[in-house]
């Protein structure tokens, strides 16, 4: 679980954030609560269920440096 921390919430960014999340939908895997400001990943995602756009060799690249 990820939570926003009691004296964030009230930050401008965290409104915003939650703004945005609001108007797009989150994928299977991930659970949100916008009262409490929390996310919970409910499961680890499939490969294609991961964005297209991601490209995993970069990804190792740039952290087994």
């Amino acid at each position: 679980m990820i939570a926003v921390r009691e004296k964030s919430k009230q930050a401008r960014i965290a409104a915003v954030a939650r703004d945005r999340r609001r108007r797009s939908a989150c994928p299977d895997w991930v659970e949100v609560d916008d009262k409490k400001f929390t996310g919970t990943l409910k499961s680890l995602p499939e490969r294609d269920e991961i964005l297209p756009d991601i490209n995993e060799n970069l990804v190792v690249e740039l952290y087994s440096k």
